[in-house]
């Protein structure tokens, strides 16, 4: 046998009597030590039971005594070191392998079946690529089946190839192949090669009817829940469906009273059997239907049906449940009392007078206005007049007046437009408290604003200016007898 020889610096330790042999560093790192080598200290020698790790062996019972970092010597004396050994260890381990019951022998995907000369009774053979499986019992090989998982193969192709396990749909159903021969051209349901995985069920009893057709609503009828629950055409074009089951009497009274749910909404407008006079301003309340589609802040133009070209129109609230539009009238057209409104939805005003800025506008305004009678009121008495929000008043004529705050009566009387003064939005003027009465005379655009023909005022004014021109001038005639002496005549009277 052949020695390791000892590394110069590696020396063990080993206790007498002891198991154990360590050593100062990895004195054997990458030497080949196995269990049945001999150690050799000095002239002792003892069998290594175990490596346990790079610095430590064990042996049997030490008996050479206590041995301190000593050189020593590793004797390769294992039997399997002999050529070939380890190699016939491994093959009579994969022998006895074979050997075992339960073993399985692999059939090559040529054949149809194992080879009858192979394998031992309880031994198994299968054929991976078909999934075919066998059992060996008294000397022969039986077939047990095909053990393949599912394969999915998608809607069936007649052109397609298929084996053992693959699933297809076809006509709302999926089959699985269960033919042991791979094949196509046999179309599901063909029992000798599908089985049925699952299918569609069977077809339902129809089912009730939700809702009635709709029909047009009817007092004195009788509405159900249903099924089928009964749909109505209301007064207002909407569709509503019956949930509570009455005897109609009032729609509107109905539809507050939660019988009826709104499932459609008409864009169809409005209409009112309210008597009102045409006016382009204050506020208008109608009679309407319930359950129109306007929201609050819609602006809306009521027109006579009859004469449409006689209408009014402002922003508008609406009561759905109680039918009443009302209307802050700034706008209208033509004359006359009607009770045959309808309403249809307006833009916004334009800006009047499209040549003009705002403050032109407010300017010109002001200024045909000063020639237009029914701008003109008279305040009189001991009276307190507050200036609306957005107007302008123009005075003309003012005795005994004050503003409220100053302290100073106002007296002013010319009737001249030149000579009119503002007082803007806000201010109180009222009775001084000094004379015995007060008047004001104001000019207050805002009463005709919204007469068609102040779409222009600039225009609107020099038209009123130069038509001044043609009003004849008042004359007086006196006549004296002849030779009497000349009479004097005061002024502001007539000669006596």
């Amino acid at each position: 046998m052949t020695a390791l020889a000892s590394y110069s610096t590696g020396t063990v330790t080993v206790a007498a009597g002891g198991t154990t042999v360590s050593g100062s560093g990895t004195i054997w790192s990458g030497v080949n030590v196995r269990p049945g080598d001999v150690l050799q200290i000095g002239n002792y020698q003892t069998l290594i039971t175990d490596v346990t790790d790079a610095t430590h062996l064990v042996i049997p019972a030490w008996g050479g005594g206590a041995q301190t970092n000593v050189a020593y010597t590793i004797w390769q004396w294992f039997p399997q070191r002999v050529a070939g050994a380890q190699a016939m260890a491994d093959v009579s381990t994969l022998v006895a392998a074979m050997n075992t019951t339960g073993f399985f022998w692999f059939v090559d995907i040529s054949l149809s079946a194992p080879d009858p000369s192979l394998g031992s009774d309880g031994q198994y053979a299968l054929q991976p690529t078909s999934g075919k499986m066998w059992f060996k019992s008294a000397g022969t090989w039986n077939f047990l089946g095909i053990y393949r998982g599912f394969n999915a193969r998608g809607a069936y192709d007649n052109a397609a190839t298929y084996a053992v396990g693959d699933f297809v749909s076809s006509g709302g159903s999926s089959y699985v192949w269960v033919n042991t021969t791979v094949g196509s051209g046999h179309a599901p349901p063909n029992a000798a090669y599908w089985q049925l995985l699952a299918s569609k069920g069977d077809k339902g009893d129809t089912g009730p009817v939700p809702w009635s057709g709709a029909a047009a609503w009817a007092t004195a009828t009788n509405y159900v829940v249903g099924p089928p629950a009964s749909v109505v055409v209301g007064p207002n074009k909407n569709i509503y469906q019956c949930v509570v089951a009455h005897t109609a009497g009032s729609f509107s009274a109905d539809l507050a009273a939660g019988k009826w749910l709104l499932i459609g909404q008409s864009a169809t407008e409005g209409t009112s059997p309210t008597s009102l006079a045409v006016s382009g301003t204050g506020t208008k309340t109608f009679s309407t239907q319930v359950g129109l589609s306007y929201q609050n802040g819609v602006r809306l133009r009521a027109s006579s049906n009859a004469a449409p070209t006689n209408w009014m129109e402002g922003v508008c609230t609406y009561d759905p449940i109680n039918g009443v539009i009302s209307m802050t009238a700034d706008n209208s057209g033509g004359a006359g009392t009607f009770a045959d409104w309808n309403f249809n939805r307006v833009g916004e005003r334009g800006q009047p007078g499209n040549a003009l800025s705002a403050d032109e506008y407010k300017y010109w305004l002001g200024m045909a206005a000063m020639l237009d009678p029914a701008a003109y009121v008279l305040y009189t008495g001991k009276f307190s007049l507050t200036v609306p929000a957005g107007e302008t008043l123009y005075v003309l004529n003012a005795w005994s007046c004050v503003i409220a705050g100053g302290s100073s009566s106002w007296f002013h009387r010319d009737l001249a437009s030149s000579e009119a003064f503002e007082i803007s939005a806000g201010t109180t003027i009222a009775w001084d408290g000094i004379s015995f009465t007060a008047f004001l005379y104001v000019c207050r655009p805002a009463l005709v604003m919204n007469d068609p023909k102040y779409v222009d005022p600039k225009a609107l004014y020099f038209q009123r200016l130069n038509s001044l021109r043609s009003i004849a001038l008042s004359q007086l005639s006196v006549t004296v007898a002849s030779g009497s002496a000349p009479r004097h005549i005061e002024p502001g009277k007539l000669p006596v």
